[in-house]
């Protein structure tokens, strides 16, 4: 079973490649004015996979505090 890795930074010069969920919508529209031509600024994304593994660590970290902070 093979298991494809999410990005989690694109350059926006993918970003019109891209699914939209991806990405979010101001990055997707930056991406397609950019592949139609449109001077557009070189940078990145954050995708959405960044930012749910940045809050899934955030929740793991608060738990172990909290169980820290049971067994003192």
């Amino acid at each position: 079973m093979s298991h494809q890795r999410v990005p989690l930074v694109l350059p926006l010069s993918e970003v019109a490649t891209a699914e939209l969920p991806l990405v979010g919508g101001k990055a997707y529209a930056l991406g397609v004015l950019a592949k139609a031509g449109f001077a557009v600024p070189e940078g990145f994304v954050l995708t959405t996979e960044a930012l749910r593994s940045a809050l899934n660590g955030v929740a793991l970290a608060n738990a172990a505090r909290g169980m820290n902070a049971w067994r003192s």
